[in-house]
């Protein structure tokens, strides 16, 4: 975690040649089904409708264009800054699929998550398991690195489901998006969740939350403001990915000294 610093947010060159030495300031990078945010990515979209939510093709068709392709390129702008060569494309987008148990709308409130909506997803477009649902995409698209994104058209917070080194708990990463967010007041506002999107996209590759922990949120106040992992603001162009983040995500093996205080 972040702790208390003295020094600047600049990054130092230790011995970054030992991929363990890097590794160990950032556990969660490389790990699980999405790996390396580079390269050409491959973007899955679902909009899922549930007993009380359901979606238009008129509401798919602008919640794509005005969320999720500007949470994209995004991603893709911010990469270029650290000499990452990214290119994500929605390569397809899937609707008239039903989660059948009660959403959780918030991890935060209840501690549980809606852990299995990619496998439903995956079983009514004629797939086994999520797992041979993504090896086909990966086949498919001839890419390795598959985003799936599952969509919820009612109020929550979006969160990302990935699994952890210390668990025997296995799941293929994604992402729960909702288009409203609780107690919102500007849930009418277009283009509020592109945000969202590339804040959640990021924590499948390796990026923290910078607001957990009064000592890290202090300090990324201070040495990483405008940080998406920090808050992610409404106008995604207010956005960016800092050192912190970007060392995280595996776009840059600098470590930032901030993280390394003690």
């Amino acid at each position: 975690d972040l702790a208390e610093a003295h020094t600047s947010a600049e990054t130092s060159e230790s011995p970054e040649e030992d991929p363990d030495l890097i590794n160990q300031w950032r556990e969660d990078y490389n790990f699980g089904t999405c790996k390396t945010l580079s390269g050409n990515v491959s973007v899955i979209l679902f909009y899922i409708d549930d007993f009380d939510s359901s979606w238009t093709d008129e509401e798919i068709d602008r919640f794509t264009k005005n969320e999720v392709e500007p949470g994209l390129l995004f991603l893709e702008q911010e990469a270029k800054k650290y000499g990452v060569e990214l290119d994500m494309t929605v390569e397809k987008s899937y609707s008239s699929i039903y989660y059948k148990d009660e959403v959780i709308t918030s991890v935060a409130n209840t501690g549980l998550a809606s852990a299995d909506v990619l496998w439903q997803a995956a079983t009514q477009i004629n797939y086994t398991s999520s797992t041979k649902m993504i090896d086909s995409f990966r086949n498919e698209y001839k890419t390795d690195e598959i985003v799936c994104l599952t969509m919820f058209n009612k109020s929550g917070t979006s969160y990302a489901l990935n699994p952890t080194r210390d668990s025997d708990y296995k799941i293929d990463e994604h992402c729960i998006v909702f288009s409203r967010e609780l107690n919102s007041t500007q849930n009418s506002r277009l283009g509020v969740h592109a945000s969202v999107v590339a804040h959640e996209i990021l924590h499948l590759y390796g990026a923290e939350d910078l607001y957990v922990g009064s000592s890290r949120e202090r300090l990324a106040k201070k040495h990483y403001p405008g940080d998406i992992m920090l808050s992610a603001k409404y106008d995604i162009n207010e956005n960016t990915v800092r050192d912190a983040t970007a060392f995280y995500i595996g776009w840059t093996d600098s470590v930032p000294d901030v993280i390394k205080q003690k």
